[in-house]
Order: C-alpha cells, then sequence, then structure tokens
C-alpha cells in the first residue's frame, strides 16, 4: 500500500472522478469503500451503473462497484489543500 501522507482519499470519502479510461466516468461521484488490489481504491458509483470491462479477466460488467488510482479522485471533503487554490465559482452574499 501507499504511504497515507500521499493518497489524497481516505475511506468514507466521496469524490469526483477526473481521469478514467471511461470518458463518461469523469465527473461521476464516488464512495471511496478501501484501499484494494492493484494499488486501486475500491468505490461505489453513485447513481446509475457503468458498462465497462473487468481489468484481469477482460469481461465485460455492469455494476456500480470499481477501482480508481488515488490520482484519478478528487476527494469532496473540502478540507483538501486544493480547495483553497480553486477559484469559487460564485459568491453569493
Amino acid at each position: 500500500m501507499a504511504k497515507a501522507k500521499s493518497l489524497r482519499c481516505r475511506p468514507g470519502d466521496l469524490a469526483r472522478v477526473i481521469e478514467s479510461i471511461y470518458p463518461a466516468l469523469v465527473g461521476r461521484i464516488v464512495f471511496v469503500e478501501a484501499w484494494g488490489a492493484h494499488d486501486r481504491w475500491n468505490v461505489t458509483l453513485l447513481g446509475e451503473p457503468f458498462f465497462g470491462f473487468a481489468l484481469v479477466t477482460g469481461s465485460p460488467i455492469l455494476g456500480n462497484k470499481t477501482m480508481f488510482y488515488d490520482s484519478s479522485l478528487m476527494p469532496l471533503r473540502g478540507d483538501t489543500p486544493d480547495m483553497s487554490t480553486q477559484k469559487p465559482e460564485a459568491i453569493h452574499g
């Protein structure tokens, strides 16, 4: 497992997919479950299931469970350093 300090996500986080071999998954929100095999997070996609191919077997799959590299996910906790450097979309007040 990679060092915890170098990982952006933590178990229990919600995260946005920022990179995927499946373009339809970019922008989707996931629930980060646990660090899994192949140095990836086990996640559950929120909303509609996706169609893809299994990593090991290459078999077609349809479901909400998948895996992502830590670098492919942006946590939505609100306490990440990246959040302080992003410009707000709008200021209301």
